[in-house]
């Protein structure tokens, strides 16, 4: 039997997939997707980047770097 907690979860959950799949829709009908794909893309990899460099902990945990 679901709990509230699992139910709330689920509601929360299938709630974003709507607002993102409506967002993606207006960003695509006024935007070419080519330039949107770059455009994620390329902020996802800054932001992995600047995860692993700026991190204090080591990332790869069970590989000496050092």
């Amino acid at each position: 039997m679901l709990g509230m907690t699992e139910i709330a979860l689920g509601l929360m959950t299938a709630l974003a997939w709507g607002f993102h799949d409506f967002f993606v829709w207006l960003v695509v009908k006024q935007v070419n997707t080519f330039t949107v794909l770059i455009v994620t893309n390329s902020i996802g990899t800054l932001g992995l980047l600047l995860l692993i460099f700026y991190w204090k902990e080591r990332v790869f945990i069970g590989q000496d770097l050092y």
